[in-house]
């Protein structure tokens, strides 16, 4: 439960009116309202016109926290246009009182408009997958095919900007990934810029989602370089891309790799033994029946890309595919079938 609460004595800053003005690192001022919200390490604020929130550290940062943010925030601010639109929480930084950042709220087309949960984000865990889909009764909150390889054409540019500005997200899964109603837009829902990198500051210890982790993680042997973070980034992509056009996970199949423990035969199961579940031949992870929609009936374009990321990639990440290579593919097959 979040509680609002007035500002303390520290804030120095509340103006005539029940308002708060922040300097930012631009030298430029940002008028708040005078409530705040404490999430965890943060305060929130939201600006008069409710066009901005501002986050501030509640314990101040190290230096070395501090001079990722400002290096991330400059990435984006050098950035194509398309990613600071898809990446709306740097927006800028606040330099006082206190320390933190200024992001948009998502606008309302990335928020569920119907069913039980109106006014939940749209993320794609909550539109694609089955056991989550029935929980969103309203059928136009379910993307048709045509509208999912539109969304993730998108997804793919966009992480071909995050490659380009040298950004790369350890910890991106399908909760992090949000889709506008018209199923044209994504938007990466990242909480805290911890969880994001840069070439000049190692990747983050941070928890990463299991079902979206690269071998190489999974068994522990990632040195955690610039080019490991690009080819974990390309894994998580293409496990995004495969499930939500099928529906399921590649390599979440009926064998049982470890009896020792869920988190052995989970870590074994995404490690370097990894089977894919529509394997050519090697069959061992295959549920019984027919697979539908089989990933070879997606086109000789995406079939390939499937089988070097999750056959030919599991051993060697150098040959994933990288995600223009996803687009061109998506935008082809969508152009073919006339949808």
């Amino acid at each position: 439960m979040v509680v609002v609460v007035r500002f303390g004595p520290k804030m120095r800053n509340k103006v005539p009116g029940g308002r708060m003005i922040f300097t930012l690192v631009d030298g430029s001022k940002l008028e708040c309202q005078d409530e705040r919200q404490r999430l965890g390490p943060y305060d929130f604020y939201v600006s008069v016109d409710k066009q901005y929130v501002v986050r501030i550290d509640v314990e101040p940062p190290d230096s070395n926290s501090l001079a990722k943010r400002l290096c991330l925030w400059e990435r984006f601010q050098a950035s194509s246009d398309v990613l600071k639109e898809r990446c709306n929480h740097l927006v800028a930084l606040v330099h006082s009182p206190g320390t933190g950042v200024v992001s948009r709220p998502h606008p309302s087309s990335f928020l569920m408009q119907g069913g039980r949960f109106p006014g939940r984000e749209r993320s794609l865990n909550w539109l694609f997958r089955p056991q989550l889909q029935r929980m969103v009764k309203t059928e136009s909150e379910h993307p048709t095919r045509a509208g999912r390889m539109r969304l993730l054409s998108d997804l793919a540019r966009t992480f071909a900007n995050l490659e380009e500005a040298r950004i790369s997200w350890p910890d991106v899964g399908c909760r992090e990934v949000l889709a506008s109603a018209d199923s044209k837009r994504i938007r990466l829902n990242f909480f805290d810029e911890k969880m994001l990198t840069c070439p000049e500051f190692p990747v983050p210890e941070c928890p990463r989602d299991q079902e979206y982790m690269p071998p190489e993680v999974a068994e522990g042997v990632c040195r955690n370089t610039e080019r490991e973070a690009v080819q974990a980034n390309r894994h998580a992509l293409a496990i995004l891309i495969y499930e939500m056009l099928m529906l399921r996970h590649p390599f979440n199949g009926p064998k049982v790799f470890s009896t020792e423990s869920m988190e052995e035969d989970q870590r074994l199961m995404m490690g370097f033994g990894a089977v894919f579940i529509e394997h050519p031949t090697d069959h061992s992870n295959r549920w019984p029946g027919t697979l539908t929609p089989s990933y070879d009936s997606m086109g000789r374009r995406l079939q390939q890309l499937f089988e070097r990321a999750f056959i030919k990639g599991i051993a060697a990440p150098e040959v994933r595919p990288g995600p223009l290579e996803w687009k061109s593919a998506l935008d082809e097959l969508t152009t073919a079938s006339g949808e």
